[in-house]
């Protein structure tokens, strides 16, 4: 019991650890020129133009929106390529029904 009781601390410490550290990841660094939150319809825009010109190079997409930093840039190609190739797949599943 002991020994279970330990192990379930030392497990909980171990995820405050890990959540404390994330909230260091998303802290807001004040002296960068990088904006927080939602992507405005311009940055999308020049996101969208930055691929079609640059394709992965997210260094120069990154100068290209000028508000955004790199791994922000990352995540949005992620989440962007994500509902792109969800779309694709709903028009083919409808076109083939």
């Amino acid at each position: 019991v002991l020994a279970k009781l330990l192990s379930m601390y030392s497990h909980g410490v171990r995820e405050n650890e890990r959540s404390f550290a994330k909230t260091q990841i998303y802290k807001c660094d004040t002296s960068s020129n990088h904006e927080v939150g939602r992507w405005t319809e311009e940055e999308h825009k020049k996101f969208i133009e930055g691929l079609e010109k640059y394709g992965r190079d997210w260094k120069k997409i990154e100068a290209l929106i000028g508000s955004r930093s790199g791994p922000q840039i990352r995540s949005h190609a992620q989440k962007y390529f994500g509902k792109t190739h969800a779309k694709q797949l709903r028009d083919h599943e409808s076109k083939s029904s």
